[in-house]
């Protein structure tokens, strides 16, 4: 048998051994046989390719069918005479997997036991694998699963921030959804990354476990076998830790045995903060992490503010005010804040402004700045207004739950929505003129038709996207099959397809470009495949990109809207409140061509008429300044109707007057129509987008 590639330079003598067992021997083994050091080899077939075509190594071992390996390791009454027995009658052939690594029965029986049970069993194989008999040969593989189970085993915290982590790759791309999609590298980094990790809780115990064997005198004749297989963890699984492959890559295994060379179990990590860029699934999740209640977290939020030196400041009341008391009410006491503690979704706004302040403390001074001083607006706002609080409550619940992102912009619209509560306010104490108003107005009316822009790019979007989905599904290659792509593009193509059918179509697109890359290398791939295999990647890398743009258009929308607006906030002078930066800004839809039609069609919009005075009179607070403002107009447009004859008649007194009482309510519909389209006239009137009549 050939030194182990991880030995080579440091090279020891290594005659071939008989002794060694068959799964791990280098004697010749049939050609669809895998072993440690030679990878599986391409069948010549599309089964031996793709994930979807599961193929066996080799014949399994016939096991009881009525218990699955797991079921096996979980049955009551374990013990380890019966486990060695269980885990003898199952095969130790490695089988693919759908979307996982390839596992035998052997190992999956060993996975599912405890950490315990695990020790158990491989004290008590390590004692049986003495020798040179079926027995000693049949106990080593079966300990080599076990130390598999060791290093693929990873704690729960581990897998979660892991599938986070692959969520958040697929995603977010970091470049632009119709650019070369960077999804894949990301998801390959991340997953070397996890599976390499120290932090395995017993990757110390399967390492040393190897080195113990290997610095063994006693069992010289299973050396060979055990180091083919720590190498075979090393290059093909790739479970074995950064700092030990490079000791292994530079001494050799035999020699770092030799030395005493022992791996300490690394110390679990401390739990990532609530920090800003943290993605959620769901709302519960979010809400876990919230510890302060809403009144300590707005005294929170007033003391980063107090730090940044920003003040919220009281309106004088009169010109002897001083600044000086005003600014000394201004600071809430935690009695006032905590008297809406129990109230709905106050948990909700409590972790919003949570992760908002992390989020801004990364944006540039200056919009630090300005998000503390939104966030004290927002905070004196709702402590006077029960009504105005519980809205904003409910908008913070809405805008939980996800990414940075979403919290920014659901932050930015409370800011908004306060901001209009207080120009209503305003209104109705006649502090506002007429040209702050229409101000006002205008930067609402173009918010709102930049908003029906972004959606109606998006839909168009989603139509071009399936579209070319579906040129996909209708052109399968030699290596991409009908079956293949039915099975990825059917889920997925549905009107409300979820982020989990998308997530796992990405996934099975990735582990088939794998699977095609893997057969273009293997030496005995026949020619016809090789020569296929560019045009399968390409297409499917076409594919990928397409799924994560179906991502980002359907369930992450808020990244392009926010581009929008981050884009066009100065241009399009849209109200002070918007968000000023995001994260994720590769995750939108939109390009520069496409901000300079939106930012045409808002202004194209604005210029109509018909569409400026529509919006104007459905907005209640403008009516009611417009009313302030031209008191004397309408004054007299009301008793041009009670000046009508209409206006002071009765209905009839019974219901025994049937016509005349139809006619009665015919008259009061038209009268009543007649009055609104008045008002709304003069409302159009006064704000410049009818002409006045002649007088």
């Amino acid at each position: 048998m050939p030194p182990s590639p991880i030995s080579t330079r440091r090279p020891v003598p290594t005659g071939p051994s008989s002794a060694q067992p068959a799964p791990v021997s280098g004697t010749p083994l049939p050609a669809g046989r895998p072993t440690p050091n030679r990878p599986r080899a391409a069948a010549g077939t599309l089964a031996s390719l793709v994930p979807f075509a599961r193929r066996t190594s080799a014949p399994p071992t016939v096991s009881a069918p009525s218990l699955s390996p797991q079921e096996r390791a979980r049955r009551e009454g374990w013990d380890v005479a019966s486990a060695v027995s269980d885990m003898s009658e199952l095969s130790d052939a490695r089988v693919k997997r759908w979307l996982k690594k390839s596992a035998s029965d052997q190992y999956l029986y060993a996975k599912s036991l405890t950490a315990a049970q695990r020790g158990e069993l491989e004290q008590a194989l390590a004692h049986m694998m003495r020798g040179n008999t079926p027995e000693a040969k049949q106990a080593l593989t079966m300990w080599l699963s076990v130390q598999q189970a060791r290093l693929r085993t990873h704690a729960p915290w581990h897998q979660e921030v892991y599938r986070r982590l692959q969520l958040n790759n697929f995603i977010v791309p970091h470049v632009t959804v119709v650019g070369m999609p960077l999804a894949v590298p990301l998801h390959l980094e991340a997953r070397t990354e996890y599976y390499r990790s120290m932090y395995r809780p017993e990757y110390a115990q399967a390492f040393n476990n190897f080195m113990s064997v290997i610095a063994d005198s006693s069992l010289t004749e299973i050396h060979d076998a055990v180091i083919a297989r720590l190498d075979y963890h090393a290059h093909r699984e790739g479970t074995i830790a950064m700092p030990q492959l490079r000791d292994l890559r530079t001494h050799g295994a035999e020699h770092l045995a030799a030395m005493g060379y022992r791996v300490e179990t690394a110390a679990v990590p401390p739990a990532p903060g609530a920090g800003a860029q943290a993605i959620f699934n769901r709302l519960e999740d979010d809400l876990a992490l919230q510890t302060a209640t809403p009144g300590k977290q707005i005294l929170l939020w007033q003391a980063a503010a107090n730090g940044a030196g920003v003040e919220y400041k009281t309106r004088r009341q009169h010109w002897y005010s001083p600044w000086r008391r005003s600014q000394a009410r201004s600071q809430l006491r935690l009695n006032e804040v905590s008297a809406f503690n129990t109230e709905e979704n106050a948990m909700s706004f409590a972790r919003l402004l949570a992760r908002r302040q992390a989020s801004s403390e990364a944006e540039p001074a200056i919009d630090h700045r300005k998000v503390l001083h939104d966030g004290l607006t927002v905070i004196h706002a709702i402590a006077k207004d029960a009504e105005l609080r519980a809205l904003v409550f409910a908008m913070a619940e809405d805008a939980l739950g996800t990414c940075r992102d979403k919290v920014s912009e659901g932050f930015a619209a409370i800011v908004n929505a306060v901001g209009n509560h207080r120009m209503a306010q305003a209104v109705k104490a006649g502090r506002v003129g007429k040209k702050a108003l229409q101000k006002w107005a205008g930067q609402q009316f173009r918010l709102s038709a930049l908003e029906k822009e972004v959606d109606a790019f998006l839909q168009r979007a989603v139509d071009e996207n399936q579209r070319a989905l579906e040129q996909h599904r209708d052109s399968p290659q030699a290596l991409v099959l009908t079956s293949l792509m039915e099975s990825i593009l059917a889920p997925v193509l549905v009107p409300d397809v979820s982020r989990d059918e998308l997530v796992t179509a990405q996934q099975t697109v990735l582990s088939t470009m794998q699977a095609i890359k893997y057969l273009q290398e293997a030496p005995d791939t026949p020619d016809e495949q090789k020569q296929a295999a560019p045009a399968g990647l390409e297409k499917l890398e076409a594919m990928l990109a397409l799924l994560q743009q179906r991502m980002a258009l359907l369930h992450e929308p808020v990244e392009t809207k926010m581009h929008a607006k981050i884009s066009l906030r100065k241009s399009l002078d849209l109200p002070d409140g918007m968000v000023a930066s995001m994260a994720y800004s590769g995750v939108s839809a939109l390009n520069e061509a496409a901000l300079k039609d939106i930012e045409k069609a808002v202004r194209e919009r604005e210029a109509n008429p018909t569409e400026m005075g529509n919006y104007l009179l459905s907005n209640e607070t403008w009516s009611t300044g417009m009313r302030l403002l031209h008191a004397q107009r309408f004054d007299q447009l009301q008793k041009d109707f009670e000046a009508d004859p209409f206006y002071e008649s009765l209905p009839p007194p019974d219901d025994e007057h049937v016509a005349q009482t139809i006619r009665y309510n015919e008259e009061a519909q038209a009268f009543a129509q007649r009055m609104q389209a008045e008002q709304e006239d003069l409302f159009l009137q006064c704000a410049g987008l009818r002409p006045a009549p002649a007088s």
